[in-house]
């Protein structure tokens, strides 16, 4: 996709579903093997401020089986329609707080590093730091 803010107009749900309100990004998406697991919403109602709207990618973020947002998709028109598609897959919903959903960026989890799992060995791991 030739888009500079795919990430940002995206929430990836699993490995074949994310829901976009970049219909550049949904007509892509609908073809062949993934045609239907991506959902289409109103670009509105995602505050981000000095701009008109925000971006669903920038309200949400993924870890492990949870999508999180930052507020309430009760604020979003589509905000059932975002629900039903998280659900249908085996995802839970959090909600952060109770307000409008909110573009900050992107909700980013990190992995607590342990040099084994890089393979690497402990002790060189720590001299090499």
């Amino acid at each position: 996709v030739k888009q500079g803010y795919a990430k940002c107009s995206i929430v990836p749900i699993d490995e074949k579903s994310i829901i976009t309100s970049d219909k550049g990004i949904y007509d892509k998406c609908c073809v062949g093997a993934v045609s239907g697991r991506t959902l289409l919403i109103k670009p509105s109602h995602i505050k981000l401020p000095g701009y008109k709207t925000g971006f669903i990618g920038g309200a949400s973020g993924s870890h492990k089986d949870k999508i999180f947002f930052t507020g309430s998709l009760k604020t979003h028109p589509d905000g059932k329609l975002i629900r039903e598609f998280i659900e249908k897959r085996g995802k839970k919903i959090v909600e952060l707080y109770s307000g409008p959903l909110y573009d900050a960026g992107s909700i980013l989890f990190f992995e607590p590093f342990t040099p084994r799992r890089w393979g690497l060995n402990p002790t060189y791991a720590v001299e090499a730091v």
